[in-house]
């Protein structure tokens, strides 16, 4: 989980910054690079989990067979840690983590 928060801090840091230098373009960026338009980063990425992730997982995992379950487990405790941060976050309370 430390790891996937630190590359999700990242790669919105990334998109962020592409959503600016748009913007200095004259040019109206999609909500997911404008810091004023994007998701909570807990959410942002329980929707990249649910849409891109886990979609993409099943088929790879069934080539895999017995070998997929340890990252499966941790791509679902990944899941569940975001989902707690992302209550916590809209219940107002300081967000824990790994």
């Amino acid at each position: 989980m430390a790891q996937h928060q630190d590359w999700a801090k990242r790669v919105t840091q990334e998109f962020f910054a592409q959503g600016d230098r748009e913007k200095d373009l004259g040019f109206s960026p999609i909500a997911l690079f404008d810091r004023k338009e994007a998701p909570p980063l807990p959410k942002g990425q329980i929707g990249f989990l649910n849409f891109v992730v886990m979609p993409a997982w099943k088929p790879i995992a069934l080539l895999m067979g017995p070998a997929a379950k340890e990252p499966e487990e941790c791509l679902k405790q990944n899941l569940e840690a975001w989902t707690s941060q992302s209550e916590q976050a809209e219940l107002g309370k300081p967000a824990g983590g790994c």
